[in-house]
């Protein structure tokens, strides 16, 4: 009994907040779309700001990788707590790390809109991310050593192993000289 009444007031509570939500989007009374949606994704990401664990914090700006960057994102959720940003006057950089996920706010949905969210998808999916290697990464580096080893072909995994070891693998099987793991 007491778990529905906690469970009935978790579902009110948000319900409560989705109609602050909206009521607070209609505050936008100008007829300039991107002052409008300015206004709006500025409630949405206080909204997350007020859900989100304290360790995760919601912002404006653009995703930098090692090689690509993505376009202006209008939510970025990064590690606020255990990575830096870059601010700027009314946005930031963020590396890309650190982002939990990128959110684009519309008000409203054409076929244009559209393509313009799968677009700014693609560039933010480009992003390689630097990653440290684990003690995964490392035994796979030394089972592709040996591997190459074993069948008397040049290792051709030479740099720290890093996310990139399992295309590396692939590239090994696709040479027939690593049978595939089942």
């Amino acid at each position: 009994m007491q778990q529905q009444r906690a469970a009935e007031r978790v579902a009110q509570y948000f319900r409560i907040k989705q109609r602050q939500l909206r009521e607070s989007a209609q505050l936008a009374v100008c007829d300039h779309q991107g002052l409008a949606g300015s206004h709006r994704e500025e409630f949405q990401r206080i909204y997350l700001r007020e859900i989100l664990p304290q360790r995760f914090s919601a912002g404006r700006g653009m995703v930098y990788g090692i090689i690509h960057r993505s376009r202006e994102a209008d939510i970025v959720v990064w590690d606020g707590q255990n990575y830096p940003r870059l601010p700027m006057s009314d946005h930031s950089f963020f590396f890309a790390e650190s982002v939990r996920a990128v959110i684009e706010c519309k008000s409203t949905w054409s076929r244009r809109e559209l393509g313009d969210v799968l677009s700014k998808s693609k560039a933010v999916r480009d992003i390689l991310p630097v990653y440290q290697p684990t003690i995964v990464d490392d035994l796979q580096h030394a089972f592709l050593q040996l591997e190459a080893l074993r069948r008397g072909v040049e290792a051709t995994v030479s740099s720290p192993p890093t996310r990139t070891s399992q295309l590396q693998r692939c590239s090994l099987m696709a040479a027939g000289h690593l049978a595939p793991r089942i």
